[in-house]
């Protein structure tokens, strides 16, 4: 059984173990001497909490000491690192992240080369080399670092590659809240670039207000900003954006657990069948299931013909094809 790794990689209260500057060392040198052993590449992605910073200095110190080259993406969704992590070639990749947790809180997760969550095995093989000495290489042999932050629109090109040819979203008004979190740059622009018109919530982060009444924990700011707006639709993302809520004109909600919403932001994920609420609002309740990696075109299908209610969206996408696999 894994000591500091949990199911969603190394997490807690920042400045507590294991979430210090000198566990992160020792992480990134362990995680170097299992996934990169001959030397590599390692891609670092991260949300905008305050401290990702620090970790985020920290870990490109420890991979770079150990020999291998970082390439640093900025914030970016846990989804869109894992296609990055494959895509540019790299030998795994980090999220710096606590996810849907306040600001106070922060994690770090790897994916291995093909974007997949590491197994058991290989988390346990890191933990056996936590307490040996940190690694540094000789001067030759050192790794070397370099920001690719322009590099994400690579992974919003892929999402909206993804969406049948000749659909888009033109004439419609969607309101988008991103947490403050990681989605807070490429959510909005994939939306546009389909031809909707955006109104964005929540994309002003200051590194403390991640997840801070908005986003997907929060979803009454969305279903009242879409009826203030009268836009056509909604979808709240929380801080890592691996995860979303979508609400129509007719304020059904959809909640969404770690589904690949291949035209907003998601790349691979798994989905969690979760109970639909309105919580402050009235209106109907219906508990739908989003199953499968059509997702988000089944959705903007059924928009592009009407004001769709749930029924509707639940039976499009019942009908769509499963594609998901675990990131």
């Amino acid at each position: 059984m894994n000591r500091y790794f949990g199911t969603d990689g190394v997490r807690g209260r920042v400045g507590q173990a294991p979430m210090t500057v000198d566990f992160a060392l020792r992480l990134a040198s362990a995680a170097a001497r299992v996934l990169a052993p001959g030397g590599g590449r390692v891609l670092i992605g991260k949300d905008t909490r305050i401290s990702g910073y620090m970790f985020e200095s920290v870990l490109e110190a420890g991979f770079v000491a150990a020999g291998v080259d970082v390439m640093l993406i900025g914030p970016l969704p846990t989804p869109g690192i894992a296609y990055m992590t494959q895509r540019l070639g790299c030998s795994f990749g980090v999220v710096i992240s606590a996810s849907h947790n306040p600001y106070l809180d922060n994690g770090i997760k790897f994916f291995d080369a093909t974007g997949s969550k590491l197994s058991d095995r290989i988390e346990h093989e890191i933990e056996s080399l936590l307490e040996q000495p940190v690694v540094t290489q000789e001067s030759q042999h050192l790794g070397k670092a370099i920001r690719i932050d322009r590099s994400r629109t690579q992974y919003q090109e892929f999402c909206a590659s993804t969406i049948p040819a000749g659909m888009n979203l033109e004439g419609f008004k969607i309101v988008i809240d991103c947490a403050n979190g990681a989605g807070y740059k490429v959510a909005p622009r994939v939306l546009a670039d389909l031809g909707a018109e955006i109104v964005p919530i929540g994309c002003s982060p200051n590194g403390r207000n991640i997840n801070l009444n908005s986003g997907a924990l929060h979803v009454e700011s969305l279903a009242q900003a879409v009826l203030e707006e009268k836009a056509d639709a909604g979808v709240a993302f929380d801080g890592d954006a691996d995860r979303a809520i979508f609400v129509s004109s007719s304020i059904y909600v959809i909640r969404n657990r770690r589904q690949p919403i291949t035209s907003a932001l998601y790349t691979v994920s798994s989905y969690k069948r979760i109970q639909t609420s309105l919580s402050a609002h009235a209106g109907q309740t219906r508990d739908c299931s989003l199953s499968n990696s059509s997702s988000w075109t089944a959705w903007a299908s059924v928009l592009s013909r009407t004001h769709s209610s749930t029924q509707d969206i639940s039976a499009a996408l019942s009908s769509s094809p499963a594609e998901h696999r675990e990131p």
